[in-house]
């Protein structure tokens, strides 16, 4: 997206919209990565109220201000169901990370170091309809998530 595409992209959320999205910035603008606090944003509301809208921004906002060099997304963009994850620009919660509907297989050491390749550039995992995924599965991102990173911390927690 270009500049001018991104500031006329930034002019049309409404105040509260806006804040949310103003709200991304300073996670991102942080110096000291090691520091910096997880940005945990849960949007809620009904159909029609610009969620999509919102989270489509935050993606911009993650490209425009990360040092990916317009390269790489500097998001992971995905959704529980395909028709969320359509609307958004990204895929399945299962699909991105190579989660079967069973169970979580280990990544074998190749597939490992090409997540650790893609993630390198990720700041931020979006998933939307989050309402719609069990424990289970939080379970299993949080595992993969820890698998690609090499971080065996709790990812997913507060």
């Amino acid at each position: 997206m270009s500049y001018d595409d991104f500031y006329d992209l930034m002019r049309r959320p409404n105040e509260e919209q806006r804040e949310i999205l103003f709200h991304t910035m300073p996670n991102l603008i942080s110096t000291n990565e090691s520091t910096r606090e997880p940005l945990l944003i849960y949007l809620t509301g009904p159909a029609g109220s610009g969620k999509t809208f919102e989270i489509k921004g935050i993606m911009e906002i993650y490209n425009k201000f990360s040092d990916t060099d317009g390269i790489f997304n500097a998001y992971i963009a995905c959704a529980s169901t395909g028709k969320a994850a359509t609307a958004i620009g990204g895929s399945t919660v299962h699909s991105a990370l190579r989660i079967s509907l069973s169970r979580i297989m280990p990544l074998n050491i190749e597939k490992a170091h090409q997540y650790r390749t893609l993630f390198k550039f990720v700041k931020v995992l979006i998933i939307d309809e989050v309402s719609m995924i069990s424990a289970e599965l939080l379970e299993q991102i949080n595992t993969r998530l820890k698998q690609i990173t090499g971080l065996f911390t709790n990812i997913l927690e507060d």
